[in-house]
């Protein structure tokens, strides 16, 4: 039988004042989704099956009257208890959607700069202070957001958010604190830092798609290139130059090795995942810099080839992979002695200072 036709049932049969109100909690539950008047309305039926037992409505009889009361009592009880071990279901900006009960908390305009720094603007405003300012709703910020971009797509676990942002403390103070935090979290930052968050009863998730960030965008460039034909190749040339021109270089978050010590120390799995996000990140403007070298070489446009090349050359993990690219380039652009002291090409050994 479903919620409202328990509902209707306990408001027929009962008479007891203590049964309707208790009826009138599953129809609040039917109205609003809320667990605690769904559980509450649960109780209330199962009271009024006593009473349809024992032959109509009428005054209950203290026996009855303390069951009705104990059950209600029971689904506070449990309530609370699932607020402990899974957090709020219902947060500000949204309803629970899907399997997973994750919540978009609405739309966005925010942009977020990670190559050199990590800026996060709305417009012209700068909100990174405001984020920063605040160790602790800073490190579950930036950890989503690392997880995001190591883990696409894929939401993270309560329970294993908990235990990074409090490692070493019981499971139970774990989600109470991290139940907590994301009330702060909600309440405390700027709305725009929070609309990028999808939290759920059990699982969290930072949507890319709900914000610019300049890592991501950059990646993407760099596969729609290497996809492209020569005529859509041109076009592309130009967005990655202009988005490796502002910054595109830079070291990916250094803010976020400070972060992440000062709440967690040397526990947990945060500065792993930083190590992890920062390789692929280096990869991905390795990959960039190469598919865009590759088209100016072929379009005849060797010297142009070397200007990305050469700063390229610090975030490549293989030290091959630009570097050869390079040794073509000069030799296409005639600077013999230049690609002779890089060394012969499938040969070449740079040495860069970081």
């Amino acid at each position: 039988m479903g919620w409202g036709a328990l509902a209707a049932q306990a408001l027929a049969v009962g008479s007891n004042p203590l049964a309707v109100a208790l009826a009138g909690l599953a129809l609040i539950g039917v109205a609003t989704a809320s667990a605690w008047a769904l559980q509450a309305g649960l109780w209330a039926a199962l009271a009024l099956v006593c009473l349809d037992l024992r032959g109509g409505p009428g005054p209950l009889p203290v026996i009855e009257s303390a069951l009705a009361a104990t059950m209600a009592a029971l689904a506070i009880v449990g309530h609370l208890r699932a607020l402990n071990a899974g957090g709020r279901a219902e947060l500000r900006g949204g309803a629970a959607g899907g399997a997973s009960g994750l919540v978009a908390q609405g739309s966005t305009t925010l942009t977020i700069a990670t190559l050199d720094g990590l800026k996060i603007t709305r417009g012209d405003e700068d909100l990174t202070p405001g984020l920063l300012r605040k160790p602790t709703l800073a490190f579950i910020w930036l950890y989503l957001l690392l997880w995001a971009l190591q883990e696409p797509g894929r939401a993270l676990r309560r329970a294993a958010l908990a235990d990074e942002v409090s490692p070493g403390l019981a499971r139970s103070e774990q989600l109470r604190r991290l139940t907590s935090q994301l009330w702060d979290l909600q309440h405390d930052l700027e709305p725009e830092l929070v609309d990028p968050l999808l939290i759920g009863r059990d699982q969290v998730r930072f949507d890319l798609e709900r914000v610019h960030l300049d890592a991501d965008a950059l990646a993407k460039l760099g596969r729609r290139m290497a996809e492209a034909g020569r005529a859509g190749a041109a076009a592309l040339a130009e967005e990655i130059e202009a988005s490796l021109t502002s910054d595109g270089f830079g070291e990916f978050l250094p803010e976020a090795d400070q972060v992440l010590e000062r709440v967690a120390g040397s526990r947990g799995s945060s500065g792993e995942l930083l190590r992890a996000v920062r390789k692929r990140v280096h990869q991905a403007r390795t990959d960039v810099v190469a598919a865009l070298a590759d088209y100016f070489v072929a379009a005849g446009q060797p010297l142009k080839a070397v200007r990305w090349l050469e700063p390229g050359l610090v975030w490549d993990s293989s030290g091959s992979q630009l570097a050869s690219r390079l040794v073509r380039a000069l030799l296409e652009s005639g600077q013999v002695a230049r690609a002779a002291a890089l060394g012969s090409e499938g040969e070449v050994t740079v040495r860069v200072s970081r």
